[in-house]
């Protein structure tokens, strides 16, 4: 049976998978929020793409939410977070997916009033967390763990490059969550051995050795969404004629060079502290790369120590581990 289930543009790389599932999804859009993020991913075939104020609510299945730790604070605009707003206005079935960890406090640890605030907005909704660890760390009153997965035949092998690669957001409000002082001391050593580590999407990061998709590589799509661009007050996603043949496109060909990039090198170095399940680690897996990660969210499940990975949360064993790899790339 193929079940009409509605939900809203929240994290492309995950919602991309997702919605390789046999059924009829519909992606609500709601006034001052781009329907999707076109520079991750391509929105998957028979995706509707539909504003809110013109869907019948009661007509799907059932409803996927997202939402992650900073459900609480406002929306762009001001508005209510879509979870929130669906959560209490829909009478259908719902399950949602949470994307992150509890909040934490000036002293990293977790922020158990505004975690309760949080469980106590969810209320009795079935939450699918991406980690054990986020599992137990939340305690929803209703919760259970799925691994999101991929298509491995989207990819390709590794050359081999020398280098290990990271991608990751470093900025300010971010620092702690991506492992900003973990990949900051692990890499100074590591580079001091003569390493080559680079950071992808470091947004604006200037200490680091940084790099991005080749825009050659997807130049004529890119071209055509600048002089194009999605609409906010009016979303051209709502448009089958752009999707198709201006957004769908680019991002399809940037999503061909990000995954070029991942498979130009050896090593995939992931040193996030709160990610229950990083993506860009599993994408190096997937092309592989040899993964060198901290070790906070279930990695032992998918990790053999010194046989298909290397884990640990000591900055300096990180950098060894780095540092081997780097002698010995084979």
């Amino acid at each position: 049976m193929s079940l009409r289930i509605l939900n809203y543009a929240w994290h492309a790389g995950h919602q991309y998978e997702l919605h390789k599932l046999p059924h009829a999804f519909t992606l609500a859009v709601r006034p001052g929020v781009p329907a999707w993020k076109f520079k991750h991913r391509p929105i998957q075939p028979g995706v509707r793409v539909a504003r809110e104020a013109d869907l019948d609510l009661t007509a799907f299945h059932v409803a996927i939410l997202h939402f992650d730790e900073h459900v609480l604070e406002p929306w762009v605009g001001g508005e209510t977070q879509p979870f929130l707003h669906f959560n209490q206005a829909l009478t259908i079935p719902r399950v949602a997916i949470c994307h992150g960890t509890p909040p934490i406090d000036e002293a990293g640890q977790v922020d158990d009033a505004r975690r309760q605030a949080i469980v106590d907005a969810v209320g009795e909704t079935l939450v699918v967390c991406n980690s054990n660890g986020a599992r137990d760390q939340w305690g929803f009153r209703r919760t259970r763990t799925i691994w999101h997965g991929f298509d491995p035949q989207e990819y390709p092998p590794t050359t081999r490059g020398r280098g290990a690669l990271t991608i990751g957001n470093f900025h300010p409000g971010r620092r702690r969550y991506q492992g900003y002082d973990v990949y900051r001391a692990a890499v100074r050593e590591a580079e001091a051995a003569g390493v080559h580590c680079h950071l992808l999407w470091s947004r604006g990061d200037d200490e680091f050795t940084t790099v991005e998709p080749r825009r050659g590589e997807f130049f004529p799509q890119h071209l055509l969404l600048k002089a194009f661009p999605p609409g906010k007050d009016e979303p051209r996603e709502l448009h089958p004629g752009w999707l198709r043949r201006v957004a769908n496109p680019y991002a399809r060909a940037r999503f061909a060079a990000y995954r070029r990039l991942i498979r130009r090198y050896a090593v995939y170095f992931n040193p996030t502290l709160l990610s229950p399940m990083p993506r860009s680690r599993a994408e190096g897996m997937l092309s592989g790369l040899a993964v060198v990660t901290t070790n906070h969210h279930d990695e032992e499940r998918f990790l053999e120590q010194e046989v298909d990975g290397y884990f640990s949360n000591d900055p300096g064993q990180l950098a060894d581990y780095l540092r081997f790899l780097g002698s010995n790339p084979d």
